[in-house]
């Protein structure tokens, strides 16, 4: 897959697509808002019932937070739903936007996208492929006269069946590796765990330990009871929106976006109940001074959100929380891997195993859909061009 566009954290390849015919087993109906969601509950549960190891972003609780919450327009959300004469086999939310730009307005269908969901999917049941599922789809918004100019997924990992790269008849394929989903397997006990650590990393730890420990010590809660869920509900909002993030800060806390604050009290409502959200405390004086609030699936935790307070930095708190999250995962039956999700710089001397997050973006034969095409392929080329200028200088 040739390389078109390369800088740190990006990386962009395009790739000729021969033209393939959708299944003509495979029909298409779409279903809008919040009505729609409702109606493919049952055939939602059936899907998730035939994949593997579905992940948080995969699940209808998830949507329902999201439409009820984050979406301004949740009537332009359509959810499409493909059936094979066994049953459903895939659905695919798709957000609609009017995007303007300098007078031009184009349209766009897209996986929804929000600062608050780092990643997402589409919902295919094992045995569907990216190639079937993107030929139907693309065949039936044509049929059923939908507009578009672009259509984007992003936020999908190497476990999609859209990670492949025989996808959309007749079109250039663009892919972007945006970041990345690293995680840890906690398949060790501590000290050996703890060994794959550089030594300057595992001493600034026990330092941590030690000064925690003369200062009196500290306790930690790991809680997925729903009750003791909604009591530290408020605590994770406050100790999240303490510091520089906070009113007197960026205000990119969640406690500023009340918004933000419905979806999280929505992903308890729709996960508390089975046990699978989990938010976990270090205290240090009776006071919270690091937090997490986290999602599970069949085997991994992952860490949605986390925060410390600022004024206790120098006990390293956040190490010291995720430390003690290890360990209680490591005595998991179920949950051995701890996913950091947005995967923060710091996070890189746990050592993690990385994951990719993709994006691609299709393009429609429209005017406007061809005028995006020619110009996203023509700054992937200016920024690779720079870089090979770059690399050139550095090296003479």
């Amino acid at each position: 897959m040739p390389t078109i566009g390369r800088r740190p954290g990006w990386v962009s390849t395009v790739t000729a697509i021969h033209s393939t015919a959708a299944d003509p087993r495979i029909r298409v109906t779409f279903h809008p808002g919040p009505d729609g969601l409702q109606a493919l509950r049952d055939s939602w549960a059936s899907i998730l019932a035939h994949i593997r190891r579905p992940r948080f972003f995969h699940e209808w609780d998830w949507y329902q937070a999201y439409l009820h919450h984050l979406e301004p327009d949740p009537e332009n959300v359509r959810f499409a739903l493909l059936t094979s004469p066994a049953g459903p086999v895939a659905i695919v939310p798709l957000q609609y936007l009017v995007m303007s730009f300098r007078g031009v307005t184009s349209k766009l269908r897209r996986l929804p996208e929000h600062e608050q969901m780092p990643l997402a999917d589409v919902i295919a049941a094992e045995g569907i492929s990216g190639r079937q599922l993107v030929a139907a789809l693309l065949e039936a918004m044509r049929a059923s006269e939908m507009q578009w100019d672009r259509l984007q997924f992003t936020g999908f990992t190497k476990e999609s069946c859209l990670n492949c790269r025989d996808l959309a008849g007749g079109r250039p394929l663009y892919r972007d590796v945006l970041t990345s989903s690293d995680q840890v397997v906690c398949n060790l006990p501590w000290d050996a765990f703890a060994m794959r650590f550089s030594p300057n990393f595992r001493s600034n730890l026990n330092k941590a330990r030690h000064k925690i420990a003369r200062a009196g010590g500290a306790s930690y809660e790991i809680a997925n009871d729903p009750a003791r869920v909604a009591a530290l509900f408020g605590e994770f909002l406050r100790v999240e929106g303490s510091g520089w993030k906070g009113a007197a800060g960026t205000r990119t806390a969640i406690c500023c976006d009340p918004r933000a604050v419905g979806f999280y009290r929505g992903l308890i409502e729709g996960f508390a109940p089975s046990g699978r959200v989990f938010i976990n405390a270090m205290r240090f004086a009776d006071r919270v001074i690091a937090i997490q609030f986290c999602l599970s699936d069949s085997d991994t935790l992952y860490v949605l959100k986390q925060g410390y307070d600022e004024s206790f930095a120098h006990l390293g708190p956040g190490n010291s929380l995720l430390e003690q999250l290890v360990g209680w995962c490591f005595k998991s039956r179920t949950l051995r891997k701890i996913n950091l999700v947005g995967s923060p710089r710091w996070f890189q001397d746990w050592k993690p195993e990385r994951s990719n997050v993709h994006r691609l973006h299709f393009f429609n034969h429209t005017p406007l859909g061809q005028l995006h095409r020619f110009k996203y392929a023509a700054s992937r080329r200016l920024t690779s061009a720079r870089t090979g200028v770059v690399h050139f200088l550095a090296s003479h």
